[in-house]
């Protein structure tokens, strides 16, 4: 596997570099460190892959009158398909420019929390209240 050779090979360098016997809780650190690594280039690798599926969605379908000819475009489509993840960047683009992240975000969390909403402004609101109250957003 790719990630026992990775693992190996910073255990290799961190062991040279500290000239000294190595005990088995220092392999513990060096473990913890590479998955922090490996989640946060993970982590910002699919914020990278929204970004680019969001900004293609709103350039193609910004002139767009028909709501469900914005959901079913395939960027839209495409951003479910990377999971709960994207959770916290829909919300934040809520926050900076408000867009029609709704039925993505009720996919893709199970719930409805502008449901009872009668404008847009609303359902932002909401939404975003959410999203502070459930820890996906400061």
């Amino acid at each position: 596997m790719n990630f026992w050779r990775e693992l190996k090979q910073k255990w290799h360098i961190y062991t040279v570099k500290s000239g000294s016997f190595v005990h088995a809780c220092d392999l513990r650190r060096v473990y913890i460190s590479y998955c922090r690594e490996a989640y946060e280039d993970e982590k910002s690798e699919v914020e990278q892959i929204f970004n680019g599926l969001a900004k293609t969605w709103r350039e193609a379908t910004g002139g767009y009158s028909l709501t469900y000819r914005r959901y079913v475009h395939p960027s839209y489509q495409a951003i479910l398909t990377l999971g709960k993840d994207v959770v916290p960047f829909m919300l934040r683009e809520l926050q900076t420019k408000p867009d029609r992240w709704f039925e993505a975000l009720k996919v893709l969390t199970g719930q409805n929390p502008a449901e009872k909403s009668k404008t847009f402004d609303d359902a932002v609101h909401c939404w975003l209240e959410w999203g502070k109250e459930n820890g996906f957003i400061p």
